[in-house]
């Protein structure tokens, strides 16, 4: 019988649709032959499924002007790496509009998109254990100390957030942790 439920539940996976297509559909089907290259948040307002009850982003607005260079800077949790997202369609916001040149970005062709713009994703992979065992991985336990651990993430810039846990350098984290932002992986 566990077979049957298990089963049941991968196929509900397969067949699921995404939200956003990986390929045009009659919605977004625009690939723009004229892209000056600007882009304009208007109104966007962002929260991520796991935690709809947390505003990551209210109401922002802003616009990149073609040829212009942007520095996105804040600490670690700020929201860099969620507007780098948005552009690329990794995720949706909850309203407002997007726009690359004059085309909202829900029109775009997904696929056109990921091939003129490109994402580089900031974060590693964290093995299911404890901060502590993720600093120290690959390295003789009895040959590092835990003010090793704590110099280390000191250098790393680490050690203020890694103190603000419960559990501080033993608090549980994984690849799929949503405890920790982008930046603080």
């Amino acid at each position: 019988m566990q077979t049957v439920g298990a089963s049941k539940r991968i196929f509900g996976l397969l067949d699921r649709q995404p939200k956003i297509s990986s390929t045009s559909n009659e919605s977004c089907s625009i690939e723009p032959t004229n892209f000056d290259g600007s882009i304009h948040f208007d109104n966007i307002s962002f929260t991520y499924l796991t935690r709809p009850e947390q505003q990551i982003l209210t109401n922002v607005f802003f616009s990149i002007a073609s040829g212009q260079k942007v520095v996105l800077v804040g600490p670690s949790g700020s929201s860099k790496s969620t507007i780098a997202s948005l552009i690329e369609r990794f995720s949706e916001s909850q309203s407002g509009t997007i726009y690359l040149g004059s085309y909202s970005l829900a029109s775009i062709n997904p696929q056109w998109l990921r091939q003129n713009i490109s994402f580089v994703n900031q974060e590693p992979s964290l093995f299911a254990c404890s901060i502590r065992y993720n600093i120290s991985f690959g390295l003789d336990p009895n040959q590092v100390s835990f003010d090793d651990i704590i110099r280390v993430a000191k250098q790393a810039n680490s050690h203020q957030f890694i103190e603000e846990f419960d559990q501080k350098y033993d608090t549980l984290v994984g690849e799929y942790d949503h405890h920790l932002s982008g930046g603080q992986r």
